[in-house]
């Protein structure tokens, strides 16, 4: 029979194609290896460039809260400014609805005064005019018929 050379033929192919495939094996995981470091160092690198980033995003982060809190306080002062010069206004505001008020009743007052005083004034006046030009009265009697015939007067002298 010829099984024991091809037995030991197949074995021999068997065990090249074996050790030529494990060979391959070997180098393929050597070269998979050198890659994954190569990526690894490039993840070392990739989170150095991260913790830049954090560390820049932290103080980024600072000013902002920085500049939060100035903002804040300005907007603090600002609400106090405000409303100071709103006081000082209502209250400039006030003193002029005030002083409106009191110089409307006061030339209301006047108004009435002088519309009081005026026609009394004229009234007063045209009466004492009228009183002063008047003759006094005269007290008229019913005529009475003649008793005797008037005395006839001599003519008044003559003065040349």
């Amino acid at each position: 029979m010829s099984t024991s050379p091809d037995k030991d033929y197949i074995d021999a192919k068997t065990a090249a194609i074996s050790a030529s495939v494990s060979g391959e094996i070997k180098a393929f995981r050597a070269e998979v290896g050198a890659q994954f470091a190569g990526v690894e160092a490039h993840f070392v690198r990739v989170d150095a460039q991260f913790e830049q980033v954090n560390t820049r995003f932290e103080q980024v982060n600072e000013r902002i809260g920085f500049l939060e809190q100035t903002v804040q306080l300005e907007l603090k002062l600002l609400r106090a400014e405000f409303n100071a010069r709103f006081a000082q206004m209502e209250v400039a505001f006030q003193r002029a609805h005030h002083e409106t008020l009191k110089w409307t009743i006061g030339v209301m007052m006047a108004g009435l005064a002088l519309s009081v005083s005026v026609p009394s004034i004229i009234l007063r006046n045209a009466a004492e005019r009228a009183s002063a030009a008047a003759p006094a009265a005269a007290v008229i009697a019913p005529p009475t018929a003649p008793t005797a015939a008037p005395a006839t007067l001599p003519p008044p002298p003559s003065s040349r």
